[in-house]
């Protein structure tokens, strides 16, 4: 029986840097030990948007991480611990999938703050609401971008 991996957090090369806020840079994965991520594309302020896969079966499946960049600062850091994990016990993947996690697709909200205000990325858009799938311009909380697709992070997903 396997035995669960809990990754130290610290801020030394080959496991996960401190979460804290605010954070000057986002929050990279040290792992000499996992493979190099596909950068699929970069977010406004040009940090990039990583893609790590795991398997290689015909069933795609995809885990999308940090949307709402700061506001859930916390779901990159299951990311990366899934990452991790993975990368250590590569036979959880069934043999028919291809894994792709996608750590953060918000690095700008997550560099700006760990809090509310690191939800949109930095052309003010709530990414979330920026998909072509039921899109409109106006939405309560926040905007979903002058058109479908505005935004490079969700272009840069929706392409891959």
């Amino acid at each position: 029986m396997r035995q669960p991996v809990t990754p130290t957090v610290t801020g030394q090369p080959g496991i996960i840097p401190t979460q804290t806020a605010p954070n000057p840079t986002a929050t990279p994965l040290y792992l000499a030990s996992v493979q190099k991520p596909e950068i699929i594309g970069y977010s406004v302020k040009g940090l990039p948007l990583e893609v790590y896969t795991f398997g290689s079966g015909a069933h795609g499946r995809m885990i999308v991480a940090g949307i709402h960049g700061g506001d859930e600062w916390n779901t990159v850091t299951l990311a990366n611990q899934l990452i991790i994990y993975i990368n250590q016990y590569p036979d959880v993947i069934p043999n028919d999938v291809t894994l792709y996690i996608l750590r953060n697709l918000n690095p700008d909200g997550e560099v700006r703050s760990h809090d509310k205000y690191g939800r949109l990325n930095s052309n003010s858009v709530d990414l979330n609401r920026n998909f072509p799938a039921y899109w409109r311009q106006e939405f309560e909380q926040a905007g979903a971008g002058p058109y479908p697709t505005s935004e490079p992070e969700v272009r840069a997903m929706v392409d891959f």
